[in-house]
């Protein structure tokens, strides 16, 4: 972990980030979009910090890095299972946990970071979101554009803090999709509003 981050801050080396970010603010940011995010988000959707010490500093770091950047308002798409096409049961399970929020008072709250693309006209986000099982497009108010402090600047990442507030406005599907290694044969569509 230690030599990822390492990597992260040889790319950022030369004040290759906004202004006003310290180079270990802009490293964590970047190892944070790298391959380390999924241990990071797993470990605060269980409501504890990571396990090292390490990914403890990243989380402080993308946190204290993310309050410097100026809000990105826009639409951005999300596949809410990038890492695996989910079984039948798991995407049901996370498409009724929307539609449970969108029937009761008060915002959706994920414990994780989230991130999401900018939508550019030509370009949605990656390809492999337009057939994932479950695709998220929200309203972002307050979500940060990192750019090419991600560690994947063609996601055009926009990364949402722990904790921000959605409004689920509406849910469509299941609709029919090609069947592939991301789908399984159809997908739902969230639609949400990030709160104030």
């Amino acid at each position: 972990m230690a030599m990822a981050f390492a990597q992260a801050e040889k790319r950022i080396a030369g004040g290759n980030y906004p202004s006003g970010l310290t180079p270990e603010e802009a490293a964590g940011l970047m190892y944070y979009t790298g391959d380390s995010f999924g241990r990071i988000s797993r470990a605060l959707w269980r409501k504890e910090l990571p396990d090292a010490r390490h990914e403890t500093d990243i989380v402080m770091l993308t946190l204290s890095g993310l309050n410097k950047m100026p809000d990105y308002r826009g639409l951005t798409v999300r596949s809410d299972f990038y890492s695996h096409t989910p079984g039948k049961e798991e995407l049901e399970a996370r498409v009724d946990s929307y539609r449970k929020a969108m029937n009761r008072p008060g915002p959706y709250t994920p414990k994780s970071f989230w991130s999401a693309s900018r939508i550019v006209e030509g370009f949605p986000g990656s390809a492999h979101q337009l057939t994932t099982a479950l695709v998220l497009y929200i309203e972002s108010r307050t979500g940060k554009y990192l750019g090419h402090m991600s560690y994947w600047p063609n996601e055009m990442e926009i990364l949402f803090r722990p904790g921000a507030a959605f409004e689920v406005l509406k849910i469509e599907g299941p609709l029919p999709v090609p069947k592939d290694r991301n789908s399984l044969g159809y997908q739902y569509i969230v639609r949400l509003r990030e709160l104030p």
